[in-house]
């Protein structure tokens, strides 16, 4: 939190070239970021986003109901 905005791009950054771990962790904190923008409504009302087109065209959830076979 003492950080330069600098210096914390540099630590930040160095952890993708670091330990197992370290990738794992800016790997997972990645995905979280950018998976709690998409479901953000603010961020969807900014790019046009209108929602999933399930919900537009009322496609019916089937919830965890197998898909059906041929």
């Amino acid at each position: 939190s003492s950080l330069s905005d600098e210096e914390a791009i540099v630590y930040v950054n160095g952890w993708h070239d670091g330990t197992f771990v370290q990738r794992g962790v800016i790997t997972s904190l990645k995905v979280i970021v950018c998976v709690n923008y998409w479901r953000d409504q603010r961020a969807a009302a900014m790019i046009d986003y209108d929602g999933p087109v399930t919900e537009k065209w009322g496609v019916p959830r089937l919830g965890n109901q197998p898909l059906p076979r041929a």
